[in-house]
């Protein structure tokens, strides 16, 4: 997880997202791994998602921006998909209640996670929660199964997902907000359903906000 916190340690006013995208490309390739991709964006730009051609501004980001990263690399042959936002001094109120309902997405889930869970109820019941701080929130799946591939299309915390959760499984639970003109937010995880429960493989970044 180095690679993750040297881009939030970099982040300050003046940092281009070129600069931050660099900063994660070369700790990955530092640590051993196969760098695949990094949405990394700032300000109304952090509204990106997958986007083919998309490349880094080189305009400074300053004070009040948020910051969106979202990043894929390979280590030994197992894909590692981890997302988490950052804002540049105080956050705006609607950034930080945003940001709050997300977390408590993620809580509400991983509440539930573990083996004999389906997918789709922990799917409901995260997006319920979610809609307690952003009641317009809307998204077909909130994480997948991930390991040699990025995506399973057979496991995702989506309503049509009746799969169980088994012991030794490795999903990725997210939960992205994107709007126009305002910006971009996701906290993604990879989880280990354990014989009882779950291990969180990124629990030592937080979740919360990085307010910086």
């Amino acid at each position: 997880m180095f690679s993750k916190d040297s881009v939030i340690d970099h982040i300050s006013p003046g940092v281009t997202e070129r600069e931050l995208n660099d900063v994660y490309f070369f700790a990955v390739i530092r640590e051993g791994s196969y760098f695949v991709n990094a949405l990394i964006g700032g300000g109304t730009r952090a509204d990106v998602a997958l986007a083919p051609g998309w490349l880094p501004s080189k305009e400074p980001l300053k004070k009040g921006d948020m910051v969106r990263m979202d990043c894929y690399h390979v280590y030994e042959n197992y894909i590692s998909d981890v997302a988490r936002t950052a804002v540049i001094g105080s956050p705006g109120e609607k950034l930080k209640r945003y940001c709050d309902a997300l977390v408590e997405g993620h809580k509400e889930a991983f509440n539930m996670i573990a083996p004999g869970k389906k997918a789709s109820e922990i799917f409901y019941s995260a997006m319920e929660k979610i809609k307690e701080g952003i009641p317009h929130y809307k998204r077909p799946h909130l994480g997948h199964s991930t390991g040699v591939k990025c995506y399973n299309p057979l496991l995702s915390f989506s309503p049509q997902c009746n799969v169980v959760l088994q012991e030794n499984m490795v999903i990725n639970f997210e939960t992205p907000y994107y709007e126009l003109g305002f910006g971009g937010i996701n906290i993604e995880e990879p989880i280990l359903v354990t014989k009882n429960d779950y291990k969180d493989l990124t629990s030592r970044l937080g979740k919360n906000l990085h307010i910086l």
